[in-house]
């Protein structure tokens, strides 16, 4: 799960965005809130994407024929319609329990430590431009904003690297019960286990770090970029006027309680329009590594599945071209914009709250 910003160094307006002037002077304490606000929005992603994500292996894992591939919609429908106890609309969130989890604490680790890094990148270079002159750093605003860009990449990047790590078994496990192979996870982890020991539980971390470093490196600087772009018309009210806007709103007719939620409707929009821009970019990118291991992931041993990623990804575009390497690529793109915008506006309600509470 991809997902969160930490505060820019200071850059030319828009005005300042929640959280860029406010943050925890603690950078231990921090991160811990970064954690915890980042499980919130994973926990939310994961409940609207789930059923998308289900029609998006059932469309990957689907036999490759001369035929054309059922739409997206269709596929819907046939899950759905399927007989037995778990059918219906249960049957679109088979297997939620493993990226419940799992995606849930990939929230947390991903902004925990793209934070980190970047803070850590940011402090190196301020340091080394300190060193190399006398002078405080003098660069233009163009080049801070490349360079807090770059900073970004790689800090999405590094972040990728250690998410994989929680991100493959997660996959493993959802991709096996989802094609059917088992009807829960508690199953599909005993039998990776019972065949590989703990290695089979990380079957496909390979082809994960393939999707999730340069993945998340392009989903963060997305990200930032899509922020600064945003047009904004207020500037966040005063720490003093949040903690007496009742006050102020009554002194003055209402315009301090006014200015406070232009404000939250403001950074909600934003939210919603830079995380479902930087969700469709990333999907747009990565979408034929993940079906390459996806059919990976859920290939059995010895099948003729069970190759190399780039062997699977050769194979897909021999198939059915470059159409063929984003197969499933409708109900991906359905589901990126609105479900990484439900994930960011999650994140921003959750640091909204931890905000709060910090100054009660």
């Amino acid at each position: 799960m991809r997902a969160t910003r930490d505060s820019p160094p200071p850059q030319p307006p828009p005005p300042p965005r929640r959280g860029d002037a406010d943050a925890p002077s603690s950078s231990s304490r921090a991160a811990s809130v970064d954690f915890a606000c980042g499980v919130v929005a994973g926990f939310f992603y994961t409940l609207s994407a789930h059923p998308f994500d289900t029609v998006k292996v059932a469309m990957q894992t689907a036999p490759h024929t001369g035929a054309s591939a059922p739409s997206a919609l269709a596929t819907a429908r046939a899950i759905a319609s399927a007989p037995g106890p778990g059918g219906g609309i249960r049957a679109l969130y088979k297997g939620l329990s493993a990226p419940l989890l799992g995606y849930s604490l990939e929230g947390g680790l991903n902004y925990g430590v793209v934070s980190q890094t970047r803070q850590w990148l940011t402090h190196r270079r301020i340091a080394m431009d300190e060193r190399a002159s006398a002078d405080p750093p003098t660069s233009s605003g163009a080049a801070a904003a490349a360079a807090a860009i770059a900073d970004v990449a790689i800090s999405g990047a590094v972040g990728g690297a250690v998410l994989s790590l929680v991100v493959a078994p997660t996959d493993l496990i959802k991709c096996q019960v989802q094609d059917g192979q088992f009807a829960s996870a508690r199953e599909a982890v005993a039998a990776a286990y019972e065949r590989d020991g703990i290695r089979g539980l990380f079957r496909g971390t390979f082809a994960t770090m393939l999707r999730e470093i340069p993945g998340n490196a392009l989903f963060f600087a997305t990200y930032e970029l899509a922020q600064s772009a945003f047009p904004r018309w207020t500037r966040k009210p005063a720490r003093r006027e949040d903690a007496s806007s009742t006050v102020a709103a009554a002194g003055d007719g209402g315009s301090g309680g006014g200015a406070a939620a232009a404000y939250r409707v403001q950074e909600a929009l934003a939210a919603i329009a830079c995380g479902g821009v930087a969700g469709s970019a990333f999907w747009l990118a990565v979408l034929p590594i993940d079906g390459a291991k996806t059919r990976f992931q859920v290939a059995r041993v010895g099948s003729k599945d069970d190759v190399s990623v780039f062997r699977l990804i050769g194979r897909a575009f021999k198939a059915g071209g470059v159409a063929g390497l984003w197969r499933g690529s409708t109900p991906v793109l359905a589901r990126a914009f609105p479900t990484t915008a439900v994930m960011f506006l999650a994140w921003e309600c959750a640091r909204e709250f931890a905000d709060a509470s910090d100054r009660v």
